[in-house]
């Protein structure tokens, strides 16, 4: 049977008690769910801290135990420490029962912001029909949704490392480099584009960056690999890469000066190779240096660019060499991963 003709028989037979009832029923039986989960969840914990016979919690709830069917469905929620929700509440000298499927509907109303972004989160709870969810608001009251989002973290702040701007995160940064890396093979791609990338944030941190006229502005800057299709993945060894670089970086490298390229015609190319890493220096619109340890020069290509022929603006073909071509066909997987992430 399909959901919602579960929910269909549920209010025919709450009709028989009430013949004014509607779906609104949804809202009353997660309401008194979540009552239950909370008084189970204080049992659970009184039985945890070693109380035995007398000590043991007993449930204030009326209806309880004609709920207690439901306890098989109220597994433990491993992946989230409740240790670190009860560190914060203990702080604060505030008490906080949070049960298992509490956190789950929590992360879920997290995962739906990703592509339904309200200004502001109390809005999916607002009784206007331009801003309320029903799915969000039938799913968790507002109060518990923000009690949770005040005390939930991803670690034990007691023991942070002073050193680690990003300490409160690091563990997750782990796990999720690492489901990265198990499921790269999927992604379908050899080919990967490493750059800066922005997550956006606004509120207050030291680590928060400015950055102009770019997609998202304001946030926290990360490095970043990414394939064609915008999948991150982060790769420690074994890499071959191609990249644009700055000019001062090259000290070594005996390659004319920008200045003096800029006077040469365009589609000109100069190069330097080591046994491992070839750079250039290719003037197009404007010089461009290139450093690669995986693409040559070789073969150079036609590509078309905007210029001048007597005087008259017309189309123009000019060199191009291989490496240039390589580098922009993937430099655009980066930017499909900030348009994943840019609200």
């Amino acid at each position: 049977m399909k959901k919602n003709q579960a929910w269909d028989l549920i209010l025919e037979k709450y009709k028989e008690i009430d013949p004014d009832g509607t779906m609104a029923i949804k809202n009353k039986i997660t309401n008194i769910r979540t009552c239950y989960r909370r008084e189970l969840k204080k049992v659970a914990d009184s039985l945890k801290s070693g109380a035995g016979g007398e000590d043991v919690y007993i449930p204030s709830l009326w209806y309880f135990y004609e709920l207690d069917f439901l306890r098989d469905q109220e597994e433990a929620f491993e992946s989230v420490s409740t240790v670190d929700f009860d560190v914060e509440a203990l702080k604060r000298n505030h008490t906080l029962n949070v049960a298992t499927q509490e956190i789950r509907v929590y992360i879920a109303i997290l995962l739906l912001t990703g592509y339904l972004t309200p200004k502001y989160m109390r809005m999916f709870w607002q009784v206007k029909s331009d801003t309320h969810n029903e799915l969000v608001a039938s799913s968790m009251r507002r109060n518990i949704f923000f009690e949770i989002q005040q005390f939930v973290h991803l670690c034990d702040s007691t023991t942070l490392s002073p050193n680690d701007k990003f300490a409160k995160v690091r563990e997750y940064f782990t796990k999720l480099n690492t489901n990265f890396k198990a499921h790269f093979e999927k992604a379908g791609s050899s080919h990967t584009s490493i750059d800066e990338t922005i997550v956006p944030y606004f509120g207050r941190h030291g680590t928060k960056q400015h950055i102009h006229g770019k997609p998202i502005r304001f946030g926290y800057k990360l490095w970043s690999a990414a394939t064609r299709h915008g999948y991150l993945y982060l790769r420690d060894q074994n890499v071959g890469g191609t990249g644009i670089v700055r000019e001062n970086r090259l000290e070594n490298c005996k390659l004319p000066s920008s200045k003096g390229m800029r006077k040469k015609p365009r589609g000109e190319l100069c190069h330097q190779m080591s046994s491992e890493i070839i750079a250039a220096k290719w003037h197009d619109n404007s010089v461009v240096t290139i450093a690669s340890n995986c693409h040559y020069w070789n073969p150079i290509i036609k590509v078309n660019r905007i210029g001048f022929i007597n005087k008259k603006r017309s189309k123009i073909q000019v060199d191009c060499p291989a490496s240039i071509k390589m580098y922009n066909k993937y430099r655009v997987e980066l930017t499909v991963l900030t348009k994943m992430l840019t609200p």
